[in-house]
C-alpha cells in the first residue's frame, strides 16, 4: 500500500505543476494607431500678369486651398502689394484665416492693392496649418502711371517749314504745349526751343544736324504728342521768306507765283516762278519792291523811299532778280512798264 500512496502523491504534485503552468497570466500586445500628417495642397502654384494702374486695384485672380487631416487654421498670407479674400464681394485685407476641414478648404481671391507708384510687385503667398508643409503661390504684376487726364494730353498738328537746312527755325502748333519738357527731332533732343503759347512751340534745328528726314514730337507732363509727318534737313540753299500770287493791273492779265528767297550767304531774292506769264508788246518790265500795290508813280511822288527798283525781267517764265539789301519793310512786288508810267501786275508777299 505504502508504493501506491507514494505513485498517487507524485502524480498529484504532477497535476498541480500542470495547472500552475495553465493559470499563467497572458499580456495580449497593445494594438498601433496610425494618425495621418495633416496635408495642405494649393493650385494653381502661381498667378501671373496682375495690371492695374496707380490708385486702382487689379482685376482679382483666384487658387484653391485643399486639405486632409488638418488640425488647426489654415493661415493665407500675401506678399507687399498684395491682397486676399474668400469671396470676390468680400473685403480684401494681406491675411485670412480659414476654419480645417478636409478636401477643398477654401478659394482664395488676390489682386493687386491700390498702389502709389508705379512698378513690378512680386512675392509668395504664404499658406499653412499647424503640423502641415507650408505652401506657396508665386504672383507677378505691374502697376503703371495713372493716364493723364484728356485735357493735359498734348497734340502737334502741325509744323512749319516743311524742310529747310540745319539752323533752320521750326513753328509747331498744336495743343497743350504747356510745360513741355521736351522737343525731340527723329528722337534726338532739340535744345533751346519756347513754349510761345499752349498751342505754339518755337525751336531750332541744330547747326550740325545730319541731312535727314523724321517726325518732330513734343513732350509735357501729360504725354507725347508725334508730328504725322516728317520734317526734312537739306543742305543749304535758297530759303523761301514769303511768297504770293501775281495778281493782273492796268488790264493786263499777268499771273505766276513770286517769291523773297535768302541763300545761305544771306543774299535776297526775287523768284518769279517757271508758271509766271504777263502780256506786253516789246521791251522789258521794270520790277520793284513796294510798300502798297498802289501805282509806282505815285508811291515814288508821295514817298521815294516808299518803292525800290530791283532789275528787269522778261514776258514769263522763271527769272530771279538779286535784292540790293532786303525785302524787309515791303509788302508787295510790283511790275511796271516804265516808259508809259504803269502797273501790269502786283504780287502780296506773306
Amino acid at each position: 500500500m505504502r508504493p501506491l500512496r507514494r505513485l498517487l502523491t507524485l502524480l498529484l504534485l504532477a497535476g498541480a505543476g500542470g495547472l500552475s503552468s495553465c493559470n499563467k497570466a497572458i499580456t495580449e500586445p497593445t494594438p498601433v494607431v496610425t494618425v495621418p500628417p495633416p496635408v495642405l495642397t494649393v493650385a494653381p502654384a502661381s498667378l501671373t500678369a496682375f495690371s492695374a494702374q496707380v490708385g486702382t486695384a487689379s482685376v482679382a485672380q483666384s487658387f484653391t486651398v485643399s486639405g486632409t487631416a488638418l488640425t488647426g487654421p489654415v493661415s493665407i498670407a500675401a506678399p507687399a502689394g498684395y491682397e486676399l479674400a474668400l469671396t470676390p464681394a468680400a473685403a480684401y485685407a494681406p491675411n485670412q484665416t480659414v476654419s480645417p476641414a478636409s478636401g477643398t478648404v477654401a478659394v482664395v481671391y488676390v489682386r493687386l492693392a491700390a498702389a502709389l507708384a508705379p512698378g513690378t510687385p512680386a512675392g509668395i503667398i504664404a499658406v499653412s496649418s499647424p503640423g502641415s508643409t507650408v505652401r506657396s503661390v508665386a504672383v507677378t504684376g505691374t502697376v503703371t502711371a495713372t493716364p493723364p487726364p484728356a485735357s493735359m494730353v498734348p497734340t502737334l498738328t502741325g509744323f512749319q517749314p516743311a524742310s529747310g537746312p540745319p539752323g533752320t527755325p521750326i513753328t509747331l502748333t498744336g495743343s497743350n504745349f504747356t510745360g513741355a519738357t521736351a522737343v525731340t527731332f527723329n528722337g534726338t533732343g532739340l535744345p533751346g526751343f519756347a513754349v510761345v503759347s499752349p498751342s505754339v512751340i518755337t525751336v531750332t534745328i541744330p547747326a550740325g544736324a545730319a541731312l535727314a528726314s523724321g517726325t518732330l514730337a513734343v513732350t509735357t507732363p501729360g504725354g507725347t504728342a508725334t508730328s504725322a509727318t516728317a520734317f526734312a534737313v537739306v543742305a543749304p540753299g535758297p530759303l523761301t521768306l514769303r511768297t504770293g500770287p501775281m495778281m493782273p493791273q492796268g488790264g493786263v492779265p499777268s499771273s505766276g507765283t513770286v517769291s523773297i528767297e535768302r541763300d545761305a550767304a544771306g543774299v535776297e531774292s526775287i523768284r518769279f516762278a517757271a508758271n509766271f506769264r504777263t502780256d506786253f508788246h516789246t521791251g522789258s518790265l521794270g520790277v520793284y519792291l513796294a510798300q502798297s500795290d498802289g501805282l509806282i508813280r505815285v508811291q515814288r511822288a508821295a514817298n521815294p523811299a516808299s518803292v525800290v527798283r530791283v532789275g528787269t525781267i522778261v514776258r514769263d517764265g522763271a527769272q530771279t532778280l538779286t535784292i540790293a539789301g532786303s525785302a524787309t519793310g515791303f509788302s508787295h512786288v510790283i511790275i511796271h512798264c516804265d516808259p508809259a508810267q504803269y502797273n501790269f501786275g502786283a504780287a502780296l508777299l506773306q
